[in-house]
């Protein structure tokens, strides 16, 4: 059976939801990051809050993000550089995304990046996203990363939108809210990919 993704596509009309869960997986993102290294920021609500963590914080960093929302919180404080990815700008997204990105994007190396995503399929274990310039956007961030985590709500791991663009052990870890399912740990377990 077809199983409906209940999320809104638009990134501005889910800024506000989830938002304790979405507090609790930003600040474990946060855990992870180590001093004077390089981070990539992907478009999503939890790296928003993420970001408003790292604006506050005394660690130095190089951060490049594709997120339009991100930069001006970032740039508040003068430890981290911030750069911000060119490209289309896609209104759903509000993010810069498609060929001209991902040119940039594989100019860098990363230490850790944080992704988002519209949930798993469970089927063949990929992650995806509904649009598919800024799948193979993330495509690029995941070839251009020493460390990739995935930052969702435990509830999208039964959930998932119509663009494939990266299997389950291209991943260093799940970050989230809350312990899914028995089934979801057990297939979590046959990777090396950690649950966070």
């Amino acid at each position: 059976l077809i199983k409906p993704n209940p999320m809104d596509k638009c990134l501005e009309n889910r800024v506000n939801s989830h938002l304790e869960a979405k507090d609790i997986i930003a600040k474990k993102a946060f855990d992870l990051i180590k001093d004077n290294t390089t981070i990539y920021l992907d478009a999503s609500t939890i790296n928003l809050l993420l970001a408003k963590i790292l604006a506050s914080s005394n660690l130095t960093l190089n951060i490049v993000s594709n997120m339009i929302d991100i930069i001006p919180i970032l740039v508040k404080n003068p430890k981290l550089t911030v750069i911000s990815c060119g490209g289309i700008a896609n209104g759903t997204l509000n993010a810069f995304v498609g060929a001209p990105t991902m040119e940039f994007i594989r100019q860098y190396h990363f230490d850790q990046a944080f992704l988002g995503s519209s949930g798993i399929d469970l089927t063949t274990d990929c992650f995806t996203t509904f649009e598919t310039e800024d799948g193979i956007t993330k495509k690029a961030v995941i070839e251009s990363s020493r460390r990739v985590y995935m930052l969702m709500e435990q509830e999208k791991f039964y959930y998932f939108a119509n663009y494939k663009f990266a299997p389950l052990e291209k991943f260093s870890g799940i970050i989230t809210e809350a312990e899914p399912s028995t089934e979801i740990i057990n297939l979590i377990n046959h990777t090396e990919v950690q649950l966070i």
